[in-house]
């Protein structure tokens, strides 16, 4: 999936979703959801390398970038598992980029006691 995609659909998705959880729960429900989504995003993350260590055996070496890399390279050359590995990781590219347009939601949420200067306001805004 590319990048540009992603941001097109599912940041405003990310977005929209948190203004449905800020009208039901108030502040507190684009919180959990940008939570919840990195728990899923983290947990993705765990599972795909999680997948890449026991499916393949490794070589017997002390560095385990090597290690890694030399699995990765024996589990992308299946083509069943190429597909498992992409989904995974596709999961974690999705729930990203849906947590980020949830976090901005809460950005115009910023007491302005806290905020004078309006730094915390433009710098998600300077971050995209």
């Amino acid at each position: 999936m590319s990048s540009g995609l992603l941001n097109i659909v599912t940041r405003p998705l990310g977005g929209y979703l948190g203004d449905v959880t800020y009208r039901r729960f108030g502040t507190k429900g684009p919180k959990y959801l940008t939570l919840l989504c990195g728990l899923i995003m983290g947990s993705s993350v765990l599972a795909g390398g999680l997948y890449i260590q026991n499916h393949h055996a490794a070589p017997h070496t002390a560095d385990c970038e090597f290690v890694f890399m030399v699995r990765l390279r024996v589990v992308l050359m299946s083509s069943s598992t190429v597909s498992t590995v992409m989904g995974i990781f596709a999961i974690t590219a999705i729930f990203s980029e849906v947590g980020n347009g949830a976090n901005f939601t809460l950005v115009p949420h910023c007491h302005p006691r806290n905020n004078a200067s309006g730094f915390k306001k433009n710098l998600p805004t300077a971050s995209r």
